[in-house]
């Protein structure tokens, strides 16, 4: 269960350097990903299986995860390329 949640605003790099320094700095465990599954539905619903190796002592964590894409796309409504759908 996540008991904080962190926004990260692209728009404020200095907030953006903070987030992640915590991260850096924060002790790890190992863990495993197993079942991934993507709902598409609007907006879209990533679900995934965390496996953390056993301790012996119970431990509370924050998981980070990021999801990247292998493209990127745009439809424009207005301007010079109003109407038209931009890729990378």
């Amino acid at each position: 269960m996540a008991k904080q949640k962190t926004e990260l605003h692209l728009n404020d790099p200095q907030q953006t350097i903070k987030v992640f320094q915590k991260s850096a700095e924060a002790s790890m465990i190992p863990l495993t990903i197993g079942r991934v599954s993507v709902d598409g539905s609007s907006p879209a619903l990533l679900c995934a299986h965390i496996e953390i190796a056993e301790h012996s002592e119970r431990v509370g964590a924050d998981v980070h995860g990021a999801i990247a894409l292998d493209h990127a796309g745009s439809r424009v409504l207005r301007g010079e390329n109003g109407g038209k759908r931009l890729t990378i």
